[in-house]
């Protein structure tokens, strides 16, 4: 959400009300489909609107509340953005998470290996050239 469609939401709040802005920069980006930085046109520099409100704000230096538990990653998973992101910024993220999947009995050795309760993430890698049709032929 950028500034203007924060304004616009914020419409029918009383000028007493608070807002509350969350917002992960490191993490979700906003999708750019245009150079800003590159932008000739004074109004866009000046105003910046179309950058993020989290990035607005972030920029104002603001009080902030920096989270440092997560409560949907599992504890294994929450490892990555602990050491390649919030360590960046002296966050210590940790997720206390430790559910898996329960086993599930029957089935073949390659959904067995997918639904393995031992493992919290499990990465399936397709390659469609390699793939084979009922056939048992190669896809061409």
């Amino acid at each position: 959400m950028n500034l203007p469609e924060a304004l616009m939401a914020a419409l029918p709040l009383k000028a007493e009300a608070l807002i509350v802005v969350v917002g992960e920069h490191r993490q979700m980006p906003p999708i750019v489909k245009h150079d800003w930085d590159a932008e000739a046109r004074r109004t866009f520099r000046q105003f910046q609107a179309y950058r993020s409100l989290f990035d607005t704000l972030r920029a104002q230096n603001l009080p902030m509340i920096r989270f440092a538990e997560s409560f949907r990653l599992h504890g294994a998973m929450a490892e990555f953005p602990r050491q390649e992101i919030y360590r960046h910024d002296g966050i210590a993220y940790h997720s206390k998470n430790t559910t898996v999947l329960n086993a599930r009995p029957g089935g073949d050795v390659f959904t067995a290996a997918v639904l393995a309760p031992t493992y919290p993430l499990i990465v399936v890698v397709h390659d469609e050239g390699a793939a084979r049709c009922g056939t048992g032929s190669s896809r061409s």
